[in-house]
């Protein structure tokens, strides 16, 4: 398990506030994040705070975010410290810092309509967007450099278990599910005829476990 921690500067100033909106599809109402240039402007910090609420508000019902979609993330946190003119964005990932910043870009800020982000809304963009010197995704090397430039050094980092993934965790969670249910099958079982459904629970367990996607975390 590896460590990032940045501060990025707030740019001063204002913005149009972003805003959860309805588009009419077909027989149906779609919600999106969109710009609502009817609003006042409002200043940069505060259209921050009001990405953030959006992306609580959904985590808080249970939605998927493209963040769920990011599958090396142990941990990752946003705040707006005291003065309101910095951000301080800290996460704990799997793999190596390279690969992870990509998953962010390409996932969560690929602007594609998924079943996780229905509006396509890029996510990096509405949360560096309001930072100095954000240059956008658009290429790599550029965000890459921008997010190592802003990382300051940790002066103590401490994970209980370091070696246990993400995916390692899903997998785990999940082989506990069949495990029980194998059980939970075993203890009905009349002794006379283990040998036979004891075997059939087995295998129906053995199937379950095999077919487990540690990629869907």
């Amino acid at each position: 398990m590896s460590e990032i921690t940045s501060i990025t500067k707030i740019r001063q100033g204002f913005v149009q506030p972003i805003e959860v909106m309805t588009r009419r599809e077909g027989d149906h109402d779609v919600q999106y994040v969109g710009i609502d240039t009817a609003a006042p402007p409002v200043r940069y910090v505060d259209n921050l705070r009001m990405v953030f609420e959006l992306v609580r508000l959904d985590t808080s019902k249970g939605n998927w975010t493209p963040l769920n979609d990011v599958g090396t993330i142990h941990f990752a946190r946003w705040v707006i410290l005291p003065d309101d003119e910095h951000l301080l964005f800290c996460s704990n990932f799997d793999g190596s810092f390279d690969q992870y910043i990509h998953d962010f870009v390409s996932i969560a800020n690929s602007g594609e309509k998924t079943r996780d982000n229905p509006s396509g809304a890029k996510w990096m963009d509405m949360i560096w967007g309001n930072c100095v010197g954000y240059p956008g995704t658009a290429d790599f090397q550029r965000f890459l450099a921008y997010i190592r430039d802003s990382m300051v050094e940790t002066t103590l980092f401490f994970p209980t278990i370091d070696d246990v993934t993400v995916r390692d965790i899903s997998w785990l969670r999940q082989f506990r599910k069949h495990f029980i249910a194998f059980d939970e099958a075993a203890q009905g079982v009349d002794p006379t005829s283990w040998p036979v459904e004891l075997r059939s629970a087995y295998d129906e367990m053995k199937a379950k476990i095999n077919e487990i996607d540690v990629t869907d975390v």
